[in-house]
């Protein structure tokens, strides 16, 4: 009797234990990305992932309001701006935690912003919870720029360890520290990125327990595995899919129109590029309402002639889309000096991505166009996102594939970090106009109030960049989340950042 007493309490506790595992994995969200990160930490990558998955790990001082680019307090509790838009101090929140404890002080965004991206201003502790930015020039969007998780606050200790691993070439040792609603767990290469909830969270602990971000690079590979339950959420989908997706009961849609760009930029620093009757016949040349018929129906995508989206401060897409001309575009190529026997290399990113689901397929039929009228292009796909950008900053291009999301909601920073003289990392162009580059300078010089003002100064910019074609401007995108029914209280913001805080998994 006593046996089976003791068997029967053994079962029990058994069974208890076997249900509040299964409760535990049921707050597990599994998310489906399409490339592994580069590096643990978001301050010197300009990979997207690294920017999807250290939006839920780090924070930076300001953010935006849900479904909104309109800035709102977050590290920072309040901020004012000196008369020439050059110093910024701000007030932190001192009920901030970091994930090892200790409280947010002024040192850790001193210690931070010596690894922001393309910053060149000054950063002073003015006392243990103000700090005081001095940029070199005046710029009203600053505010803005500091949405950017390559902006991310990270205690003192945990960014001077970083500059030493990467210093002794061992960043592969690093655990980043944020303050965010997760903290990072474990990184398996080439499969997963795990995460755990913080239950210090300042905002409120998550419902979630873990969010494990799945490498899936395939885009059918990883529509499927939604489909089946394998994983939860994903935010790159082909076109072609959309059809597929609605019909499916199970699964759920989140659309909007992302801060993003599709492009084709021309190396003007190669000969016959810096020929300007050379760009425009390229640009005529490129069909792009057969591109968006083949692949971004549906309302995916439409095309433009200019840089900013819809999304940034309802600017229009353009006044008519380049026309296609291929008769125009050959007459050009003739007075150029160019009729016959050009050959252009093609540079083509591998990775399927919002603004370009299927990049192979696309280059292909530029590749065929470009024929029409006598370019001869070749190909390049390399295998690797790591390949791709080696051959970017080489320079090895005559045009690129590309594109661009903004993160920060301004339109100067998507202006002035892919078109502007002054030097910058993602000017694959590498053109220079000084009236376009005063435009912007115009622009920032004015009060952060004056939204018409710089609005009018940044469509004068685009106009120049119309006519000097540097680009051939492909489309801008809608931005889509596809989900699991289950999935509950995604933040899907326009810079295609996705916040799981308030995420639950319902039966």
């Amino acid at each position: 009797m006593k046996n089976r007493l003791i068997l029967t309490l053994l079962f029990c506790l058994f069974t208890f234990l076997l249900f509040a595992q299964s409760k535990q994995n049921e707050r597990v969200l599994k998310v489906g990305v399409e490339s592994d990160i580069d590096v643990l930490g978001p301050w010197e990558s300009a990979f997207a992932v690294n920017a999807k998955i250290f939006w839920n790990i780090l924070e930076p001082l300001v953010t935006f309001e849900e479904k909104s680019t309109k800035i709102k307090p977050n590290l920072a509790t309040s901020w004012k701006v000196s008369n020439n838009n050059r110093t910024w101090i701000f007030k932190l929140n001192g009920a901030v935690k970091f994930h090892n404890g200790n409280s947010l002080i002024a040192d850790d965004v001193v210690a931070s912003a010596s690894l922001f991206q393309d910053f060149k201003g000054k950063v002073e502790k003015v006392d243990r919870l103000t700090v005081r930015f001095i940029l070199p020039e005046p710029h009203s969007g600053f505010l803005h720029t500091l949405v950017d998780i390559t902006y991310g606050i990270a205690p003192s200790w945990n960014i001077n360890e970083y500059k030493v691993l990467k210093k002794l070439d061992r960043l592969e040792d690093f655990i980043p520290i944020g303050s965010g609603p997760f903290k990072f767990s474990r990184w398996e290469r080439g499969k997963k990125i795990i995460l755990e909830s913080f239950a210090d969270y300042w905002q409120g602990a998550p419902w979630l327990k873990n969010v494990v971000y799945k490498v899936i690079p395939n885009n059918d590979e990883r529509l499927s595995a939604l489909e089946k339950g394998e994983i939860d959420v994903i935010d790159v989908v082909s076109p072609a899919d959309l059809p597929r997706v609605r019909k499916n009961p199970n699964l759920r849609i989140i659309s909007i129109y992302g801060m993003n760009i599709c492009y084709i930029a021309m190396n003007t620093t190669h000969k016959p590029l810096d020929n300007i009757k050379v760009r425009r016949a390229i640009n005529m040349a490129v069909d792009k309402k057969r591109l968006i018929i083949m692949f971004y129906y549906g309302g995916y995508g439409v095309p433009t002639n200019r840089v900013l989206s819809p999304a940034f401060w309802k600017f229009r897409l353009s006044s008519e889309p380049e026309i296609y001309r291929p008769a125009a575009a050959k007459k050009f190529l003739t007075e150029a000096g160019y009729d016959k026997s050009l050959s252009l290399k093609l540079l083509c990113i591998p990775i399927a991505r919002p603004y370009l689901p299927d990049p192979k397929g696309v280059a292909e039929e530029i590749k065929r166009q470009l024929a029409d009228i006598g370019v001869k292009v070749h190909l390049t796909i390399p295998p690797t996102y790591t390949d791709y950008d080696y051959l970017l900053r080489k320079g090895d291009y005559d045009l690129v594939l590309e594109g661009w999301i903004d993160v920060t909601g301004d339109p100067d920073y998507t202006l002035s970090s892919l078109l502007s003289g002054k030097e910058s990392t993602y000017n694959d162009s590498h053109w220079h106009n000084q009236l376009f580059d005063e435009k912007l300078q115009a622009a920032r010089e004015l009060p952060i109030s004056e939204i018409k003002a710089r609005k009018r100064l940044y469509d004068e910019a685009q106009s120049i960049f119309q006519e000097e074609a540097p680009w051939i401007p492909l489309f801008h995108t809608k931005i889509f989340v596809i989900h699991n029914h289950r999935v509950k209280g995604i933040i899907f913001y326009p810079s295609s950042m996705l916040s799981y805080h308030k995420v639950r998994l319902e039966h």
